[in-house]
């Protein structure tokens, strides 16, 4: 120990952190009075595993150049991200530049979230300055001349503080790569000799494919509405397009085909790559096709019927994630079949996700009956029996459920009675889900769903609390009505294992969940859907004759964009066929968006912790007719 202190005392830095080889495996922290400060970073593992053999001395030695080259290179990212603050800050003086402005605040933001690397910004920053030289008028960048505008700055400037932890969030699924990436694509011979301009090329294709996210107030970090807001982003959508990683689309062309799949094609592709190669042109005014009107746009279309939350909830400026519970009466007197459904979440900020339960009239007379043997009230507060309650594998948190540390762990839930449920899940009493990037529920002509005479809805609300002040929210959905006659009725499910537990650390966790057909069904939907944490996910079935077949795998996976998979024809499942919902993890601290690489992580309801769901909706045959006396 004595050489050990004579060694960090002649350091150049004595003070800094030196890590330590024990016993050869285990890592430890000790700071320059050789006091415990922790264990050993990911990042030194290994520089210390390597020089093991070398002794003490050299372990420390190594550990100490390293600690240097990671402060050099903090001082790097310093110096980048003041000069990228600087420029931001002046471009954002005129209006003129608010676009480009815009656009370097938000790669502030990434930077600071780690989901983009220094050289990324820098590459940004010069972009911008050239984008800037470009708007500005003839003459104004000449050196000596009075109306000379001022050179972009180089240093100064504090930069930037993180804005919406959300907004930064759903930006990492604009930066988020599909496993199979294509290789770069240049523009055809065909192009290149026919002049492609914004207004009569680029922008119909925008329109169809890309501004329903891409525009002002929306999820996407820029509009491509116009000319001007798409300009500066040139270079970023000509690589995002020819990588096939924009427009997003997570699941592997091999499995499946489905109605929703937004991928461009060929010759829009090369119609967009050329636009940037031959110098974004704009065009003429007159070529420019009328942009889509969003004011009132509805997927579905106009609904016959907007149920919202009864009142407005506020949501508080920090702590846990909070799951509020809202019942919404229908006042249908018969049964009342829903062709689709359109979640209109209030306040995109903070609603993480949220689903809709129908509470039929004999489960709110068990909600009741509950009530009274606990001692709550009778009126319309009366907990519904789809809200959480603290007891089983389950610990109540506020208003969130988590899995108990000391739950039995079953990573392989089809291995499980219940595949890795604790019951039947959902089946007819979900009428559907909402979560960022997730599209509208549409089910085939002549197919449904029922919401029994006398219903009311439960708006199950999961609130995450990321922009640091009170927010408001009041969630609405649409509902489409059948107007033809339904012949057979759609019901969802999800196929859950809420007994998984993935150790600190693991960058490739498996776990699984199974769910056994009882009837013979033809399955419609798919939707996946994890946490932050979550890296793929494969839906496969194995028929009762032992057949097995992949049906999606969502090779990345992006908590941003959870995308409802929508079949273009139904898939027929005979009875006893088995679904096998396979999940990866990623829990180390590669992942940029996990919370805590250090924590071993279980099932529950806050993003912090995993889910492991796949849900699938499937048509069934109907029930008798309910009509309610009147």
């Amino acid at each position: 120990m004595d050489e050990l202190k004579k060694i960090l005392e002649q350091a150049a830095t004595p003070a800094d952190v030196a890590t330590v080889l024990i016993d050869g495996t285990a890592g430890f922290v000790l700071d320059a009075g050789l006091n415990f400060v922790g264990f050993l970073e990911p990042g030194y593992v290994g520089v210390v595993a390597a020089s093991g053999a070398l002794g003490l001395k050299k372990a420390i030695e190594a550990g100490l150049a390293k600690r240097r080259e990671q402060k050099a290179q903090e001082q790097k990212h310093e110096k980048e991200k003041k000069r990228a603050a600087e420029l931001q800050s002046l471009l954002s003086k005129d209006e003129r530049y608010q676009p480009l402005a815009w656009r370097l605040r938000r790669d502030i933001e990434l930077f600071e979230l780690n989901i983009i690397n220094v050289d990324d910004l820098k590459a940004s920053v010069d972009e911008v300055t050239k984008a800037y030289r470009d708007l500005s008028e003839p003459g104004t960048w000449r050196v000596g001349s009075q109306s000379a505008r001022p050179s972009p700055p180089t240093c100064g400037w504090s930069f930037i503080m993180k804005k919406v932890l959300f907004t930064s969030l759903v930006i990492t699924a604009f930066l988020s790569a599909r496993l199979f990436l294509l290789p770069s694509i240049s523009a055809s011979a065909g192009k290149a000799g026919k002049t492609i301009t914004f207004t009569k090329d680029v922008a119909p294709i925008f329109y169809r494919h890309c501004v329903r996210c891409h525009r002002p107030d929306d999820i996407a970090p820029m509009s491509l509405l116009t000319y001007k807001e798409a300009r500066p982003w040139a270079k970023a959508i000509r690589e995002k397009v020819a990588t096939r990683q924009m427009p997003p689309w997570h699941a592997d062309p091999r499995y499946g085909e489905f109605l929703n799949d937004p991928s461009l094609s060929q010759n829009e592709i090369e119609t967009i790559l050329a636009w940037v190669d031959q110098g974004a042109k704009e065009g003429s005014p007159g070529d420019l096709p009328p942009p889509p009107d969003f004011s009132e746009a509805w997927e579905i279309g106009k609904p016959d019927l907007v149920l919202a939350m009864p009142q407005e909830h506020t949501i508080g400026a920090s702590g846990a994630d909070d799951y509020i519970y809202f019942r919404v009466p229908t006042n249908f007197t018969e049964d009342r079949w829903v062709q689709a459904v359109e979640f209109r979440p209030g306040n995109k900020r903070v609603v993480h996700h949220a689903a809709v339960f129908i509470e039929t009239p004999a489960m709110l007379e068990v909600a009741r009956n509950i009530a009274r043997r606990s001692g709550h009230s009778l009126d319309a507060t009366v907990p519904s029996v789809f809200e959480a309650s603290a007891g089983s594998i389950f610990r109540k948190e506020g208003t969130v459920r988590r899995v108990r540390a000391d739950a039995p762990v079953i990573d392989d839930g089809c291995s499980a009675s219940g595949g890795g449920g604790l019951s039947s899940q959902a089946g007819p009493a979900l009428l559907c889900v909402y979560a960022p990037g997730r599209n509208a529920d549409i089910w085939p002509a002549r197919t449904a769903k029922r919401i029994p005479a006398g219903s009311n809805l439960i708006f199950q609300m999961h609130y995450a609390k990321t922009t640091g002040k009170p927010e408001k929210d009041r969630t609405s959905i649409g509902l489409l009505f059948a107007r033809a006659p339904v012949e057979k009725m759609i019901e969802s499910r999800d196929v859950t294992n809420f007994f998984f537990q993935i150790p600190p650390g693991a960058d490739n966790h498996q776990a699984t969940a199974c769910y056994t057909f009882t009837r013979d069904v033809q399955l419609v939907n798919y939707m996946p859907h994890m946490h932050v944490r979550g890296k793929d996910m494969k839906y496969e079935v194995i028929y009762p004759d032992g057949r097995r077949e992949t049906l999606l795998w969502v090779s990345r996976y992006n908590f941003n964009w959870q995308t409802l998979y929508k079949l273009k024809k139904p898939v027929p499942i005979p009875k006893g066929t088995r679904l096998v919902v396979t999940a990866h993890f990623d829990n180390s601290a590669k992942n940029k968006l996990n919370p805590d690489p250090s924590k071993t992580v279980r099932f529950g309801e806050p993003t912090y912790d995993e889910m492991l769901v796949g849900f699938v909706d499937y048509i069934t045959d109907k029930p008798k007719q309910q009509v309610l006396s009147k």
